[in-house]
């Protein structure tokens, strides 16, 4: 829950400034639409709250893009750690910009 909530407020500014981020809380949103995200994105963030939404995430091919925040910590860390070394998700810190998928080389739809 901490690291949801330390990312939240940059997600949430994102999403008013019209930066096509969509961000699902929980039921009251609605249904998860997180298969059809996976399915229809260009490019994917996703919170470092949990292995398996980042998993698949990766296994998509998409690129991935990872929220890094000091609640991050122990096994999580670690997994997080070993998919940004591996190349299979980038770092995101502090708003920066996503770059366009077409910069990054060797990343594949699966």
């Amino acid at each position: 829950a901490a690291v949801v909530a330390a990312v939240g407020a940059e997600l949430e500014a994102a999403r008013e400034a019209g930066l096509g981020v969509w961000w699902w809380r929980g039921a009251e949103d609605g249904p998860n639409p997180y298969e059809g995200m996976l399915a229809w994105s260009d490019y994917l963030l996703v919170t470092p709250d949990s292995i398996s939404m980042a998993s698949e995430a990766a296994a998509s091919g998409l690129p991935l893009y990872i929220p890094w925040t000091a609640e991050c910590r122990g096994r999580l860390r670690a997994f997080h750690s070993s998919m940004i070394a591996s190349g299979r998700a980038r770092r995101w810190v502090d708003g920066a910009p996503l770059e366009p998928p077409e910069l990054w080389s060797g990343v594949g739809r699966a």
